[in-house]
């Protein structure tokens, strides 16, 4: 890809996703272009613009490099490997790359390739860790100007807030727009397919605090809205 077809897709991007564009600046802008053309550099145009607007069909949030990715993978005909095997076999490679990235690439099948995009990234990927996070859609007064509506992450997929709590806080002093970081840096791994129950879990919670003033009457008429989701991020071994 050159950098004009790359410009044209973070583009659609800021067209799909205003708000979240809006206030950056002309330094992260081109941080952006430069980053996004050197992950897709190897890439055919139509395939990255391809899953870019399938992402944006389903994603009420900008999708991130890895989703990008993730989608071109699975939209292929890939025969002879699982995405699993793929995916184990471009980990190992990270993990040797701080000696020879351009061998340890070269390794890999074209389908890890595709995954990776180039030699460098190898180095620059490392470990993969991910971020929770939550959109604040809607917030009315009573709500951004008390601790009475608060959120909290929990390990496992409990049915019960009872479990203790992994990060905690409340929507004080926020508004529409927001975004709050939840909990960051999860260690990703690779899934046994056959077990995924294996996977860890976690759960965000959203809940009224009566034990800290809520009352029927100072909430009556008040709403929250929100969507929580998940961001991959890829860390530098160096």
């Amino acid at each position: 890809m050159t950098r004009d077809e790359i410009i044209t897709i973070l583009k659609i991007l800021k067209t799909a996703y205003p708000r979240f564009y809006n206030n950056m600046s002309k330094n992260e802008a081109e941080d952006t272009i430069n980053l996004w053309l050197d992950m897709f550099r190897n890439e055919r145009p139509d395939l990255v613009i391809g899953a870019v607007k399938n992402l944006i069909n389903h994603f009420s949030y900008p999708p991130t490099i890895a989703d990008v990715k993730n989608e071109i993978f699975n939209a292929l005909d890939v025969k002879g490997i699982t995405a699993t095997e793929a995916w184990n076999l471009t980990r190992a490679a990270i993990h040797k790359s701080a000696y020879d990235s351009k061998e340890e690439f070269d390794k890999l099948p074209k389908e890890a390739q595709r995954i990776v995009g180039a030699p460098s990234q190898l180095k620059q990927t490392g470990v993969l860790t991910a971020t929770i996070m939550l959109n604040i859609n809607a917030i009315t007064t009573a709500i951004s100007g008390s601790n009475y509506v608060k959120w909290a992450v929990t390990t496992g997929d409990t049915a019960s807030c009872s479990a203790t709590a992994v990060k905690s806080g409340n929507f004080k002093g926020k508004s529409a727009g927001n975004t709050i970081t939840l909990y960051e840096n999860i260690p990703l791994t690779v899934l046994d397919e056959s077990n995924t129950n294996s996977a860890p879990k976690y759960t965000v919670w959203v809940w009224v605090d009566s034990a800290g003033g809520a009352t029927n009457n100072n909430l009556s008429g008040e709403t929250i809205d929100v969507n929580v989701w998940t961001q991959i991020n890829m860390n530098s071994v160096e």
